[in-house]
């Protein structure tokens, strides 16, 4: 497990449903990473399918839930913080990596990578 989110103490009354949120939220994040933002359907349909949680909302659901968190990274970005403003950036530019390796994939320039590190 991890130490609690910041502030919120109160644990509402469907608390199973909080933690199907937060698996939501980190199956959408590992998929981002792992994929990049999909921006054809077939490529949203394979990050759908990476997650448990992902496959099981409508597509609109999911496009709009990984635009916002793209959106929070780049808020996150220039937080203070110099950590979250760190961990952020690292997201947005892993994004543009994954983006460019699509389009040289797609170019059929280079296989795709297997299995990267992390």
């Amino acid at each position: 497990g991890h130490g609690g989110g910041r502030g919120k103490h109160v644990v509402a009354a469907g608390g199973l449903r909080e933690t199907e949120r937060e698996a939501h939220r980190r199956e959408l994040q590992e998929a981002l990473l792992a994929y990049g933002m999909p921006t054809k359907p077939e490529e949203w349909a394979t990050l759908a399918a990476d997650g448990v949680t992902l496959g099981a909302k409508p597509m609109a659901v999911l496009q709009k839930a990984a635009k916002l968190m793209k959106q929070e990274w780049q808020l996150d970005e220039k937080s203070r913080d110099e950590a979250l403003s760190r961990a952020a950036r690292n997201r947005l530019s892993r994004l543009d990596v994954m983006r460019c390796m699509r389009s040289i994939a797609a170019g059929g320039a280079l296989p795709p990578a297997g299995g990267g590190g992390g």
